[in-house]
C-alpha cells in the first residue's frame, strides 16, 4: 500500500479545464458542472492503465496533499451540498451536478490517480461561481 502513496508523474501537456460554467458565472442553486480533460484518459477509480486517472472536484476546499488520497464527501441526490465538500467523479465521468447554498464558490477540478492521489505536478483547474 506504500506505493498508493506515493504521487504519480503527471502525463506531460496533461489538463483539466471547465467546460460549463464559465469562470465567474452566476448559476441556480442546482447547476451542472462539465469538465474537460486533454492529455490524458480518464478511467474510472481503481483502473491501472498507465496515464489514466479520474476527476474530483472540490467546492470550497483547500488544496490536496501530493501523498495521500483525495477525502470524499457523501452526497445525497438533491440535497444541498455542505461545504467544504470534495465530490468524486469515480466512475470516469466529466460531468455532475450540484447543489448549493446562495453565494460565491470556489469549485477545483483535478485529476487523481486510481488510488485518488493527485498527480504531481498537480492536473487542476480553478474558477468561482455566484450561486443565486
Amino acid at each position: 500500500m506504500v506505493d498508493a502513496l506515493k504521487s504519480r508523474q503527471a502525463p506531460e501537456g496533461a489538463q483539466v479545464f471547465f467546460v460549463s460554467p464559465a469562470a465567474g458565472a452566476t448559476v441556480e442553486k442546482t447547476f451542472t458542472v462539465k469538465l474537460g480533460v486533454e492529455g490524458m484518459g480518464l478511467k474510472p477509480a481503481g483502473d491501472q492503465t498507465p496515464h489514466t486517472g479520474h476527476l474530483v472536484v472540490a467546492i470550497d476546499a483547500p488544496a490536496f496533499r501530493s501523498d495521500q488520497p483525495v477525502p470524499t464527501s457523501r452526497v445525497e441526490p438533491g440535497a444541498v451540498l455542505a461545504t467544504p465538500a470534495v465530490v468524486n467523479l469515480s466512475k470516469a465521468e466529466t460531468t455532475a451536478e450540484f447543489v448549493l447554498a446562495p453565494g460565491q464558490h470556489t469549485l477545483r477540478a483535478e485529476i487523481v490517480d486510481q488510488y485518488h492521489v493527485p498527480f504531481k505536478p498537480s492536473i487542476s483547474s480553478e474558477i468561482t461561481v455566484t450561486v443565486a
